[in-house]
């Protein structure tokens, strides 16, 4: 199953390529930066939203500075969203509460 992703995001990033040059215009860096750059801004939206279904999916830790990764047994939950935009907001999440 993860092979198939990797061989869709490949030619995913081609595709990306290709209408570029077709259209003139510059494509994004790499298609794992745009991925990044979504599921960041999702993570802050569900973050700042109360009601959204998975804010309670994000605890903080003791020492209320960070927040914890939840627990997972397949591949399937540790890419999901609220690891991956965790993973990156780490950094971002520092930086706000200061």
């Amino acid at each position: 199953m993860v092979r198939e992703f990797v061989k869709l995001k490949a030619q995913l990033q081609t595709l990306i390529k290709r209408a570029g040059k077709i259209m003139g215009m510059s494509p994004p860096s790499s298609l794992q930066d745009l991925f990044e750059e979504i599921v960041r801004a999702l993570g802050l939206k569900i973050l700042h939203d109360t009601n959204h279904v998975l804010h309670r999916e994000y605890e903080r830790l003791l020492s209320g500075k960070r927040y914890r990764v939840p627990n997972h047994k397949t591949n399937r939950f540790k890419f999901s969203v609220v690891p991956s935009s965790i993973r990156l907001l780490k950094g971002a999440l520092s930086q706000i509460q200061q």
